[in-house]
């Protein structure tokens, strides 16, 4: 695959004049404009729409003047070029403002936008702007695209969370103007080999013989530099495969592999990562597995914090939880479709807001001791939860315009645990999750009363499906696992009925009470 890059590196503006500012600007629009060859991308650097500025102020007002205007130029030069442009600036939202990186597509229009999460204390304090909170990979054209944004490139727990998003390329508009050149140069190409990427790393030319900043490039997964502007000012280009990808043997005469892979299937997270049980060990953990229901929902309010974190502490494999969306679009952990059952409120989630569900209590119905409880956001289990324990995520919908499959989707990638959760719905859920989560897993649930669910877990592209207890037999079940479909069954609370289960071809066990079961399922191994 040939894919041209244009590399944008301007003459720093070191005066941090007005005047300066808007001549680098025009240079950048100008060398677009007059280049005659193919592009397919072509990236500006950091700080692109108020380059050399300085003060909180200063940047604001240049903003506000100018910004639009150049954002506008760059939008009608990438429909006419016929090239998408990755530009970076300060851009205001309400009353903050971000240092945002925007790709502009080849129609001219915004196809993704990324916040810089790393603020140095200049850009807090001085330019008083907002940190973003997710890390950006997204798809286009059929490649992965992410982001880092120059003090980024220093943070290698940040650079791994990137990496495990599997970008093909990594837009990095920067300005690490007092870094040693040499320095950026052995950073970028090293980053590159560890994401394994292709690094696109656009910024100001110092003039020459300048020791520090300069050396927009292009390092491809392998560690090397395809090009390297040095201090010299202009558009600079190459063509490159971004579907390239580094392989290496796993050890002395073994056979090549992905080198991104080779890292993965050797990792030990529980050595570096402070979160207790790792979901990776969980996951590669032999069948069956025990699904906890609900959380610990036997002993603790179904769905609740406490309910997920005693079953956490207890071992299981997995936690199942159930998720609708408010009329406000916050995507609630409750099972049914209204709060009545359990919580001291009445009414259908999808009809209630946030600041309504959120004040309930959803713990007295089952205990006074349990008093005081609330029903919890998707967001704060992943918080707590993602990379301790795998996920059995029931949505009852896809949510409005795909919105509860879409957070799930955008919440996995951003803990890093896409691999670890799976998505359990009826067809509508599943549809939307192929379309939407693509990456991860389905669990069919579509036609689990009227026999037709392994028929429809292969229609949906399903690795599990969950068969219910009075809708199942065996033959059903190895059928399910013949066409390598993990096979979940809900639901088994007594020892004896967990064995029971194992005996009939079930692969993960649903239960509300896990520590009765669990040594049941333990011994099944």
């Amino acid at each position: 695959m040939d894919y041209a890059v244009g590399i944008v590196q301007p003459k720093y503006p070191a005066s941090g004049s007005p005047d300066d500012a808007l001549s680098a600007m025009a240079d950048m629009l100008r060398w677009i404009e007059e280049y005659e060859g193919r592009t397919d991308l072509i990236v500006l650097p950091e700080y692109a729409n108020c380059p050399g500025l300085e003060g909180r102020a200063a940047v604001r007002t240049f903003v506000a003047e100018q910004s639009d205007a150049f954002l506008s130029q760059l939008s009608e030069l990438a429909a006419r070029r016929k090239t998408n442009i990755a530009v970076n600036g300060v851009l205001r939202r309400g009353e903050c403002c971000f240092n945002t990186t925007r790709w502009i597509g080849r129609d001219g229009r915004r196809k993704a936008e990324y916040d810089k999460t790393h603020l140095t204390a200049a850009e807090r304090d001085e330019l008083g702007l907002t940190a973003g909170a997710t890390p950006v990979v997204f798809e286009h054209e059929g490649l992965r695209i992410g982001f880092v944004t120059c003090f980024e490139i220093y943070f290698a727990e940040y650079l791994e969370r990137i990496a495990s998003l599997r970008p093909d390329l990594l837009v990095f508009p920067t300005y690490q103007r007092s870094e040693q050149s040499e320095v950026i140069r052995r950073q970028a190409a090293g980053r590159a080999l560890d994401v394994e990427a292709f690094v696109l790393r656009s910024s100001y030319a110092k003039g020459q013989g300048s020791p520090t900043g300069g050396c927009s490039l292009i390092a491809d997964p392998s560690g090397s530099l395809l090009l390297d502007a040095g201090q010299e000012a202009g558009l600079l280009v190459a063509t490159i495969d971004p579907t390239q990808k580094r392989e290496r043997p796993a050890a002395h005469s073994r056979q090549a592999m992905r080198s991104r892979q080779v890292v993965q299937d050797n990792r030990r997270p529980e050595l570096y990562r402070p979160a207790g049980p790792t979901v990776d060990r969980k996951n590669r953990a032999a069948l069956p597995h025990v699904v906890a229901h609900r959380g610990l929902s036997g002993v603790c309010p179904e769905n609740t914090l406490p309910s997920f974190g005693a079953a956490v502490a207890l071992g299981v494999e997995e936690i199942e939880f159930d998720v609708w969306d408010s009329i406000d679009g916050v995507c609630v952990i409750c099972h049914d479709p209204t709060v009545d059952r359990t919580s001291d409120g009445a009414g259908r989630i999808d009809e209630l807001n946030w600041e309504q569900i959120r004040r309930l209590d959803a713990g007295a119905w089952k205990g006074e001791q349990w008093r005081g409880l609330r029903f919890p956001r998707l967001e704060e289990v992943f918080e707590r939860f993602a990379g301790r324990v795998m996920m059995n995520i029931h949505a009852k919908t896809p949510g409005r315009d795909g919105c509860i499959v879409r957070r799930i989707r955008d919440l996995a990638e951003y803990h890093g645990v896409t691999e670890q959760i799976y998505i359990a719905g009826e067809g509508d859920v599943l549809k939307a999750a192929r379309e939407i989560a693509p990456a991860v897993s389905r669990c069919c649930l579509e036609g689990h009363h009227d026999g037709r669910i392994v028929d429809a877990a292969v229609e949906y592209g399903c690795r599990r499906l969950q068969f219910h207890r009075k809708h199942y037999d065996q033959t059903m079940a190895a059928a399910a696992r013949h066409r390598g479909i993990v096979c979940n069954l809900f639901w088994a609370d007594t020892p004896q009925d967990a064995a029971a289960a194992l005996a009939n071809g079930i692969d993960a066990v649903l239960t509300n009470r896990a520590h009765s079961v669990l040594p049941a399922v333990r011994s099944g191994r």
